[in-house]
């Protein structure tokens, strides 16, 4: 029998569709690897299937023996944390989620039309002392024109008996909108949400204390940022949110690329979720050799279905450098469309204006975590 005939398949899967999945042999040394599914042919022996899903993980040992028959590995879905109360997470709190459910069916005030934008801020515990969304404030061009506080409304607490949560819910004017919130050391820190016609835009913040140990503070550096049809709203436990939630956790953490092959599976959710798809594209375009082909016509349907979007835009100019896609007058969401834009603007100035937001943040920006974010003036 020759050694490529006592191998056997080995499949391994996962329910979740943004999981990493190693393929580990006695060594400890990666044999194969993919996004929520593998399949390989090995030597009988002893391995490790590991899964990653976001900062959590699952190990299961695989006696791989001889054989015809495929071995088949599968994960069910495994409960990671997460800033947005989705189902089935180590951190949800099932108060929390049916209330940012009913909320994104609401709106708490009107300060333009066409689409919409939900900010939920929410404790994991009962020990808080201050109001969640106190100092989150939304702005627009000319500064700020809404108090997540002071426009939204709250719930939990001690009376309650589960932890507290405060929310807002804006209908606007499609473009590109401004969260601001107080951090430690410097100041306040601002962020670009970005609101698309017949979109709700879904911000979900977690407070965690301060490096002081005193006030807690809502953390935009982990939001959690999703998206839904405006008739749809929040639902906890849609599978496509979880996939989403857990690519922009792969960003966040910066994990070793994989097959762009294996990244597909997480952009073909983008008609319940855009964000998935944008997510996705961008961890794409971190590959040794990226498939451009591919991330244009991602780009080019994400264009046609959530219409102008700066980080859509930027990922136009990853792959099409000389293309017009118009300025970037005001900074994109994620940090790697800021450094697309960086790049091609050293050769096309014009893509960012003089006095623009964009331009006034080039020295202010905090350079952690997936976000733009830059210290406020």
């Amino acid at each position: 029998m020759s050694r490529s005939d006592s191998k056997r398949k080995l499949r391994v899967s996962s329910e979740d569709s943004g999981v990493q999945i190693t393929v580990l042999n006695q060594m400890l040394e990666p044999v194969a690897w993919g996004v929520q599914k593998v399949e390989v042919e090995l030597a009988p022996g002893l391995y490790e299937a590991r899964f990653a899903a976001g900062s959590s993980v699952r190990e299961r040992l695989v006696a791989l023996k001889s054989g015809p028959d495929p071995e088949v590995i599968h994960q069910e879905p495994i409960a990671f944390a997460s800033a947005a109360p989705l189902l089935h997470t180590r951190t949800v709190v099932p108060e929390q989620s049916n209330a940012a459910a009913r909320l994104s069916r609401q709106i708490h005030r009107r300060l333009g039309r066409g689409g919409r934008l939900l900010v939920f801020v929410r404790d994991r515990d009962l020990r808080a002392r201050t109001s969640l969304a106190h100092g989150l404030a939304l702005l627009g061009a000319d500064g700020e024109v809404g108090s997540i506080e002071a426009d939204g409304e709250r719930g939990g607490g001690p009376d309650r008996e589960h932890p507290p949560w405060a929310a807002c819910s804006y209908e606007l004017a499609a473009g590109s909108w401004r969260l601001r919130c107080a951090a430690p050391h410097v100041g306040a820190v601002e962020q670009t949400v970005v609101v698309c016609h017949a979109w709700q835009t879904q911000v979900f913040l977690e407070r965690r204390r301060s490096h002081s140990g005193r006030a807690r503070l809502p953390e935009l550096s982990d939001a959690s940022v999703l998206m839904a049809k405006t008739r749809d709203g929040f639902e906890p436990d849609l599978t496509e949110m979880r996939a989403a939630e857990l690519a922009r956790q792969s960003l966040r953490d910066g994990r070793a690329a994989v097959p762009a092959s294996d990244l597909r599976a997480m952009v073909y959710g983008k008609r319940r979720n855009p964000m998935l798809a944008i997510y996705g594209a961008h961890l794409m375009i971190r590959e040794a050799e990226p498939d451009r082909q591919f991330v244009r016509r991602v780009t080019n349907n994400l264009r046609r279905l959530v219409g102008d979007h700066p980080d859509v835009r930027a990922l136009t100019l990853w792959h099409s450098p000389d293309e017009d896609v118009g300025d970037f007058a005001d900074p994109p969401m994620l940090m790697s469309s800021w450094a697309i834009l960086m790049k091609a603007a050293r050769r096309r100035p014009d893509l960012i204006p003089d006095g623009s937001l964009s331009a006034s943040i080039d020295r202010r920006v905090i350079a952690a975590g997936p976000w733009l974010r830059w210290r406020a003036l």
